[in-house]
This record gives C-alpha cells, sequence and structure tokens, in this order.
C-alpha cells in the first residue's frame, strides 16, 4: 500500500474512533440508523421554532465535542504527516457555513493540534471569503494568534484577489502586523507579479528581512524580462544589497544563456564573495545546457576557493550526463589544486572499485584507496 494512502486511511481511522467515543460516553444512546415506524398521522404539524433551536444547539454542542475528542487524539500523534492529513480532513468535513462558529468557540489557550486546527479554518474561510475572515480576525486581541490568523488570511487572499488584499493591508493598524502582512503579500506576488511585490516592499522599512524580499522578487523578474530586472537593480543605492540584486539578475539569466550571465558577473559584480556565489550558482546552471563550454570558463577562474567550489559543482552535475567526457577534460588539465579538486568530485560520482581518470595506480600488493 502506498505510505499516501495508508496515511489517509489512518486519518479516517482517527475520525471514525472520535465519533465512536462521542457516542460511547456515558450517557449517551446511539441513535439508531433504520427505518423509523411512523404513527399514522395524516397533518404532520411544523416543529416550533423552541425545539428547532433546541435541536440546532444540542446538534452543534454534540458536532463541538466530537471535534475536540478528535483533537484530543490528533495530539497524541507524534507522526506529523498523518497528524496533518488528520487535521485536514476534519476542517474539510466543516460546512463552509459553519467556520465561523468552529473558530468561535475554540479556547483562547490552546494545544499545539488546536492551534493548528484554527489557522486551517482560518484558511479555509480566508479562500472562500477573505473579506469575512478578515472581519473575523480584527476583532481578536493582539497577539500570536492575532498575527497567525492575518497571516493565514494574507496568503489565501493574496492568491484570490492581490489588489482587494493590498487594499485591506493598508488599511490595518500600522505596527508589526502590518509590516509582517506586507511581507505576506509581496512574496505570494512575486510569483507572477514581481514589480507588484518590489512595490509592497520598498515601504517597509530597511531591514535585512526586507533586503531578502526584494532580492527575491528581482530574481523571479529576471526570470522572465532580465534586461528590465537588471536596469531596475542598478539604480539602488545601497551598494549591499545592489550587488546582491544583480548577483541575483545573473544567476536567473544564466538559466537561459549561461555565457551570457557568465560575463555579467564578471563585468557588474565587484570581486569578492557575492560575485563567487553568482559565479558558482551560474556554473551549477551552465552545466546542465553545455558543460564544456562551463569548463573553459571556470579554468579562467582565479586561484579561490570560488573556483575549486566551481570546479567540484561542474564536475559532479557534467559527471551525471557524460563521465566520459568529463573524464577526458580531466585527464588533461595540468597538474595543480585545481585539477585534484575536479578528481576528488569525479571520485564521488563513481563507484568504489572504478579507478579514478589520471590518480596514481595502486602498487602490486598494496590496497587502493588505503
Amino acid at each position: 500500500m502506498q505510505p499516501t494512502i495508508a496515511r489517509t486511511l489512518v486519518a479516517l481511522l482517527l475520525v471514525l474512533l472520535a465519533l465512536g467515543l462521542w457516542n460511547l460516553r456515558p450517557g449517551v444512546t446511539p441513535t439508531p440508523q433504520g427505518p423509523r415506524v411512523v404513527a399514522h398521522s395524516p397533518v404532520t404539524k411544523p416543529m416550533a421554532a423552541a425545539q428547532l433551536s433546541s435541536d440546532s444547539a444540542a446538534f452543534q454542542e454534540q458536532s463541538r465535542a466530537r471535534e475536540l475528542v478528535f483533537l484530543e487524539l490528533v495530539e497524541a500523534e507524534t507522526d506529523p504527516d498523518r497528524r496533518g492529513e488528520a487535521l485536514e480532513l476534519v476542517v474539510k468535513s466543516i460546512a463552509q457555513i459553519d467556520l465561523q462558529t468552529t473558530l468561535d468557540w475554540l479556547p483562547d489557550q490552546t494545544t499545539a493540534a488546536e492551534s493548528e486546527f484554527r489557522l486551517l479554518l482560518v484558511r479555509r474561510w480566508a479562500e472562500f471569503d477573505a473579506p469575512a475572515a478578515a472581519a473575523w480576525a480584527a476583532r481578536l486581541p493582539a497577539g500570536a494568534v492575532y498575527g497567525a490568523a492575518v497571516e493565514e488570511i494574507a496568503i489565501a487572499w493574496a492568491n484570490e484577489d492581490l489588489p482587494a488584499a493590498i487594499i485591506w493591508a493598508r488599511a490595518l493598524p500600522e505596527g508589526a502586523e502590518q509590516r509582517a502582512t506586507f511581507m505576506d503579500l509581496a512574496y505570494e506576488a512575486a510569483r507572477t507579479q514581481p514589480t507588484t511585490a518590489l512595490v509592497l516592499a520598498c515601504v517597509l522599512p530597511a531591514t535585512l528581512a526586507r533586503d531578502d524580499l526584494i532580492v527575491h522578487a528581482v530574481s523571479q523578474w529576471a526570470i522572465g524580462t532580465p534586461t528590465s530586472a537588471l536596469e531596475w537593480a542598478q539604480t539602488v543605492p545601497d551598494i549591499g544589497l545592489r550587488e546582491r540584486l544583480l548577483g541575483a539578475v545573473t544567476i536567473a539569466a544564466a538559466q537561459q544563456d549561461g555565457a551570457a550571465a557568465a560575463t555579467l558577473v564578471v563585468t557588474l559584480l565587484v570581486p569578492g564573495e557575492e560575485q563567487d556565489r553568482a559565479a558558482v550558482a551560474i556554473v551549477q546552471r551552465w552545466a546542465a545546457q553545455s558543460p564544456a563550454n562551463a569548463a573553459s570558463w571556470v579554468e579562467q577562474f582565479p586561484d579561490t576557493p570560488a573556483r575549486e567550489a566551481a570546479v567540484q559543482n561542474l564536475v559532479i552535475l557534467w559527471a551525471r550526463r557524460d563521465s566520459t567526457g568529463v573524464a577526458d577534460w580531466l585527464d588533461q588539465l595540468p597538474e595543480g589544486s585545481f585539477r585534484t579538486a575536479g578528481l576528488r568530485a569525479f571520485a564521488q560520482t563513481l563507484p568504489d572499485n572504478r579507478p579514478v581518470p589520471g590518480a596514481p595506480a595502486a602498487a602490486p600488493g598494496s590496497v587502493e584507496g588505503r
């Protein structure tokens, strides 16, 4: 049985067990499920409003009790996958109209399972009706529960109606939660609307987290239109952030044109850590397209740790598609640390009993590799 199917069955069994525990508790008699014999009555009188209200309240109370029993069972589950699947099942079983009622009766001081349950409910509600979920969250007191609920709403709303979500975020009280909401919206927007993500990011205070967001958005932008992303990145006044952005653009460009990206990283970035990191990342992407050309470029690197890292990545990726080609290239390299690093990387891709090209042969009677 596949693991996913098995986990789903376990989750279903947990639900059934929870229902069984509820029905077997003291003082409860299970309701017969068979056909009922109805006394002869030509006219069925409508149920009184008071009785309807009482029955509805009793049904809601039973539903809450069943869900609490279920959450107690989930709390005892140690496997995170089964735990998550079980919670997803119970959340999906709740009707859309009952989502707010279920959220309202959850206690403020909750277990881990109840906290996760609450967030799943908020996310599902926001997917159906984000404005209503946001109005409910606005009534929560400031704190961790409010912050987590707003985050779930922001993510769901951004995927459904980003402009409306931005208007909502701008109306939130100023402070840490509003800033966090702008971050959430911007990360979601970066996938499809990177320039909108940058607009949101640029109104945030300058922090490392804000800079990480800008780098992410620019890298997404550069995948589709690298020229525009490059032009924008070059206008950023902060030198450190600009270097990171230029590196992100060159790495994204390498997915389409490794040679062009190699030229950019040499001409745009100043020698240093950021240039080295970008160069290694370009080699990784270029090797998937044209490993021989990437190898020729790596040979021109100065003798730095970045050169060694680049040749190691190149050799491992090249060996996966053409072990003979990379072996021939390594064999023609001159002796030195560059060739040694390449041979060491190539050895990692070979079975233990295969000799490394260019490595000294084992002496008669000796144990190779010892």
